[in-house]
């Protein structure tokens, strides 16, 4: 990445421009969701030994899910009108076929309104929980068959169930606080899209993409990442559609055009994997709702100069040097490929180019890397695989592929940090 440098014609691309934006504006609304929600959060003593008690109890429960909200209201309607017979409702809703098991803890990754419903009160065998919204037609409810106790029989079984509850109560806190201060960022602003040009964009998306699919590269095969994005591209400049109004929000009218810019650095993504046809233009609709949410969270997050902030700029800084350090290697492969005395056969050698290069590279640029030993030697690696991804925002990788740039694993270069 020093090689290539800041005058790269890598950095030049409006599509690779606007996708280091894209990442940098991820990462602010991060770090404002972490100052606004996060770090206010204190647990009181006596809510964590409450919670702390409930952590113990597995639940065996059978549930169905709803994928109808009208369903869901009329059900909940029959539940509160006749809660004794709640089992009856439950049982009458496929009848004939089983409902499936499953049996919950305290430590499972269940959605928190799932969570929130089992370990907020001891729920006794027989009873009826939910219907719980989980997303947009989607919904949940579940019979109790046992509740039963798993107590903590080490001192290590008990620091993480003790953990676990910190962050359950932490994440449940968080998500209230966030969740009023968005409610308050959006007062008032209310989307009314221009119906016509909704349907055609839709269409035109339904035809050409799947939900939360596709793969958008840089020309090269920079980005490896399966990413939604409506392609307006193949519209050209002159074409009457992106002068068309598109939706209107806080008194002002969003044209194609302006629609598409978004797009550049903030891919759609569409609240559910798995989209029938009938509410193909509900969900499309909601994908552009928070799109148009997240441009005011970036709005409020510039406001506050989170772009400033050290975790966001390294952020930035690691995608973009991650892009071109392989842009650089690729550009080398192409240039040497192309010089005379290429041997062909020694690329599949033990030593090859790519690893005299990156030598070289490391001797010519190693006094100006830092390496933090300390730090370092603190990682304990295990020999489990792991890869992150975070779900429903436009960027899912948490952090760019290893480089593998050369054979050579020996950390002989840089300075060491004091």
């Amino acid at each position: 990445a020093l090689q290539e440098g800041e005058e790269s014609e890598l950095l030049t691309r409006p599509k690779f421009r606007a996708y280091i934006k894209g990442r940098k504006e991820q990462a602010m609304r991060e770090e404002l969701y972490k100052k606004i929600a996060v770090e206010p959060v204190r647990l009181d003593s006596a809510e964590v030994a409450q919670a702390l008690q409930l952590a113990g109890l597995v639940y065996d429960v059978e549930f169905y899910t709803i994928k109808k909200d009208e369903i869901a209201r009329e059900l909940q309607e029959r539940l509160s009108s006749s809660p004794d017979s709640a089992a009856r409702v439950f049982d009458a809703i496929h009848p004939g076929r089983p409902a499936p098991k499953k049996t919950i803890q305290f430590k499972d990754p269940e959605h928190p309104a799932i969570h929130q419903a089992l370990y907020s009160k001891k729920n006794a065998p027989g009873t009826i929980v939910g219907p719980l919204k989980l997303q947009e037609n989607e919904h949940l409810i579940l019979k109790i068959n046992k509740a039963s106790y798993s107590p903590a029989l080490s001192e290590t079984e008990m620091l993480d169930r003790k953990r676990f509850v910190k962050e359950r109560l932490t994440e449940r806190k968080s998500n209230e606080l966030w969740n009023q201060f968005t409610a308050e960022l959006l007062r008032g602003k209310d989307i009314r899209f221009v119906p016509q040009t909704t349907i055609t964009l839709a269409q035109r998306y339904a035809e050409s993409n799947a939900p939360n699919a596709g793969e958008n590269n840089l020309d090269l095969k920079e980005l490896e990442e399966k990413r939604t994005y409506l392609d307006l591209n193949t519209l050209s400049d002159n074409d009457v559609l992106l002068q068309a109004p598109f939706f209107e929000i806080d008194d002002k009218v969003w044209t194609v055009r302006e629609f598409r810019e978004l797009l550049l650095s903030h891919p759609l993504v569409f609240r559910k994997p798995e989209i029938v046809p009938d509410e193909y233009l509900e969900q499309f609709k909601l994908a552009i709702a928070d799109l148009v949410r997240d441009y005011y969270i970036t709005k409020e997050a510039y406001k506050q100069s989170i772009d400033a902030s050290e975790p966001v700029k390294r952020n930035v800084e690691m995608w973009r040097d991650s892009y071109l350090a392989k842009f650089h290697r690729e550009k080398y492969l192409k240039t040497l490929v192309q010089s005379d005395g290429f041997d062909e056969s020694r690329m599949r050698g033990a030593y090859t180019y790519i690893d005299e290069y990156v030598d070289s590279l490391q001797n010519e640029l190693g006094d100006i890397i830092e390496i933090n030993y300390q730090e370092l030697q603190k990682i304990e690696l295990t020999r489990v695989d792991m890869f992150s991804i975070k779900q429903f925002v436009p960027y899912p990788l948490v952090v760019p592929g290893f480089p593998q740039l050369c054979v050579d694993d020996k950390l002989d270069y840089g300075r060491i940090r004091n």
